[in-house]
Formats: C-alpha cells, sequence, structure tokens
C-alpha cells in the first residue's frame, strides 16, 4: 500500500509539468500545422490537471472522513476534465479529417458530412442513457457515462480517419499519426478502467487510479518527445497524383456535374 501511494504522489507531482511541457511544444508548431483544437485540448487537461493534483495530493495523504470528503471532490472533477477535453478532442478529429482531405474537396465534404452523422448518433445513444439511468444514477455517475461515451466515440471515429492518413505526406502522416496514436491510449485505458473499476462514476479502486496515471504519463512522455523532435516544420499537405483518394474525388466531382481539375 505504502509502495501505491508513493507511486501515486510521484504521479501527482510530474503529470502536470508534463501537460504543460507538451502544451508549450505543440504551442511551438508552426500555424499551418498545428491543430487549435487539439491545443485547446492540451490546455484542458493542463487546467483539469492542476485542480485534480492537489486535490488527489490530499486525498492519498488523508484519512477517516477527511479522506471521503477529498474523494468526493475529487471525483467530478476528474470527470468534468474528462468531458471537457473529450470535446476538445472530437473537434482535434475532426479538424485532422479536414485538413487531411483539404486537396481533395469532393471527398472532404461527404467524410465531414459522414463524421458529423456519426457524432449525432453517438450523442442520440449517449443521452438516451444518460436518460434511462437518471432515476438512480448519482450526478458523479451521470457525469461519468458521458465522459465514457465521449471516449467510446474517440476511438470509432479514429478507426476511418486513420486510413487517410496514410495518403499523405510522411512528415504530416507522422505528426498526425503521433496525435491519433496518443488519443487512443488515452481513450482505450480510460474506457477499459472506467468499465472495470469506477463502477457508477465513483473512483472505487487506488490500483486503477494509479493505472490511468501511468498510462497518461507515458502517453505525455511520448508526445513531448515527438513535439519537441518535429518543431516548426511547415509541413505542406501533399496526396500523390496516383493516390486513390485524389481519383475518388474526381469521380465524385463528375457526379456532382462539376468539371474535373486541370
Amino acid at each position: 500500500m505504502l509502495h501505491a501511494t508513493n507511486a501515486l504522489m510521484m504521479a501527482c507531482m510530474v503529470e502536470p509539468m508534463l501537460w504543460l511541457l507538451a502544451t508549450f511544444s505543440y504551442s511551438r508548431f508552426s500555424p499551418g500545422t498545428r491543430s487549435r483544437a487539439f491545443l485547446f485540448y492540451l490546455a484542458a487537461q493542463l487546467a483539469a490537471s492542476a485542480l485534480a493534483v492537489p486535490v488527489l495530493f490530499l486525498l492519498v495523504t488523508s484519512s477517516g472522513a477527511r479522506s471521503a470528503d477529498m474523494l468526493a471532490a475529487y471525483t467530478p472533477i476528474f470527470w468534468s476534465g474528462a468531458i471537457v477535453s473529450g470535446v476538445f478532442a472530437l473537434a482535434t478529429l475532426r479538424g485532422m479529417l479536414k485538413q487531411l482531405l483539404s486537396v481533395v474537396p469532393s471527398l472532404q465534404r461527404i467524410a465531414l458530412i459522414g463524421f458529423q452523422w456519426i457524432l449525432v448518433i453517438a450523442i442520440f445513444v449517449i443521452v438516451s442513457r444518460m436518460l434511462g439511468e437518471s432515476e438512480w444514477a448519482t450526478w458523479t455517475g451521470e457525469l461519468a457515462t458521458l465522459a465514457n461515451g465521449m471516449n467510446v466515440m474517440q476511438l470509432v471515429l479514429l478507426l476511418p480517419l486513420l486510413p487517410f492518413t496514410l495518403a499523405v505526406q510522411r512528415t504530416l502522416r507522422s505528426h498526425i499519426q503521433d496525435v491519433m496514436m496518443g488519443l487512443a491510449v488515452l481513450a482505450a485505458s480510460n474506457i477499459v478502467l472506467g468499465v472495470a473499476y469506477h463502477a457508477h462514476g465513483e473512483l472505487s479502486s487506488a490500483a486503477a487510479v494509479i493505472s490511468g496515471h501511468i498510462i497518461l504519463i507515458a502517453t505525455l512522455i511520448f508526445w513531448c518527445r515527438c513535439f519537441v523532435a518535429q518543431g516548426r516544420r511547415e509541413v505542406p499537405i501533399t496526396i500523390s497524383i496516383d493516390s486513390k483518394l485524389v481519383r475518388w474525388s474526381e469521380q465524385l466531382r463528375t457526379l456532382e456535374g462539376e468539371p474535373p481539375e486541370q
């Protein structure tokens, strides 16, 4: 138990600094390369960490009634931060899809429409579940349902987005895939830990909290390394003329009655 507490306290000290480093490193990207939504995602996570980590530190160092009070204060911060950052994560995915297909506008329109319809269906499912549980669920339970639903949405939307990254220039591909990989790891770990341990929105296992923080710190170290290495390079979006995406876009232009680009 002592080792677990020490590990959690170390995570408490390291996590905000890593979020700050990741935010600073990504903000140095050139405006044409970086995603504003992802920058807001990092800033939201930094703010949530700055609020939650001191409370978590007090939680692991207190006992009795004070420990219960700290847990009651920490849980809403945890889920609220996950929801706010989840909104920016979804906006990041949409922005990346739009950026990847900017040179194939016909295909871009169809992809964005499909993206939005997936969001509408997912929101309907999440709201329906929340309303179905409203009679017996706690406030934190409702927040947890919304946060977990947004994590599932991220994974669902990442799957069709990944193939589009393979058609663009390698340097841009690596940057976008690094962001996507980190979002996928965090979303998947939050889903697994939420289903397995955080029943009805309550943080029922210290081991789950520690595991989540370890995965988070590993992901932040990965992001920081990638962002520092990539720097401020301006990466043009180019797609090979032989790419299937270009041919599909030209076929869609023809179907829509527009003349193909020369």
